[in-house]
C-alpha cells in the first residue's frame, strides 16, 4: 500500500478558481495535484491523463467531487473500472467515497448518476438564467396581449431579441 495521495482538480469557465478544491485536497493529505481548466464535457483532459500516468498500484486518486472527475456516468464508470483493474483506489472527498470497500462501489455508481444529473440541472438553470436576462417579457404576457411571436420571439416570447442589446419593449 502506498501512502502517497495523488489529486485531480478540474475547473471550468463557470467556476475558474480552483482554490476550494485544492484546499480540500491538501487538507486530505494530497501531495501531488494535477489540474485541468476546461468544460466538464471536454473529451481531452491533459491534467487527468498526467494524473493517471502517475498512479501506481495502491496509490489513491483523490478528487473533490465526482462531477469534477468524469464527463458523464459512463465515463466515470469506465474510469473507475480502469482504476480497479490497475489496483488503484479512487476517493471522492465530498461524497465520502473510498472505493476500497465493496459497498462503496454500488454507492459510487449511484453518486455518479446523481453528479451527472446535478451537472445537467445546473446547466439548465444557467441557460434559463441567461434567457431570462435577455427576455424579461414572459410568453404568458405576450399571449394575453394577443401577439403571435416569430423567430426568436416564438422561442422565448419577448418582443426584441438578444442581438439588439436594447431594452425590450411592447408594441
Amino acid at each position: 500500500f502506498c501512502d502517497r495521495l495523488i489529486g485531480y482538480v478540474r475547473v471550468s469557465a463557470v467556476d475558474p478558481d480552483p482554490a476550494l478544491q485544492i484546499d480540500a485536497l491538501e487538507a486530505a493529505g494530497v501531495e501531488r495535484l494535477y489540474t485541468d481548466r476546461l468544460p466538464g464535457n471536454a473529451a481531452e483532459r491533459p491534467g487527468l491523463e498526467r494524473a493517471l500516468d502517475a498512479l501506481r498500484p495502491g496509490t489513491p486518486l483523490v478528487c473533490w467531487r465526482l462531477d469534477r472527475l468524469g464527463r458523464s456516468v459512463v465515463h466515470l464508470l469506465q474510469l473507475a473500472d480502469d482504476l480497479r483493474r490497475r489496483a488503484v483506489e479512487l476517493r471522492s472527498l465530498a461524497e465520502g467515497i473510498d472505493a476500497r470497500a465493496p459497498a462503496d462501489e454500488a454507492y459510487f455508481t449511484i453518486m455518479a448518476a446523481m453528479a451527472q444529473m446535478e451537472r445537467r440541472l445546473n446547466s439548465g438553470r444557467t441557460k434559463a438564467g441567461i434567457a431570462a436576462r435577455w427576455c424579461p417579457i414572459r410568453p404568458s404576457r405576450q399571449a394575453r396581449a394577443g401577439r403571435a411571436p416569430d423567430g426568436h420571439r416564438r422561442r422565448c416570447g419577448c418582443v426584441r431579441g438578444p442581438a439588439s442589446r436594447t431594452p425590450h419593449y411592447e408594441r
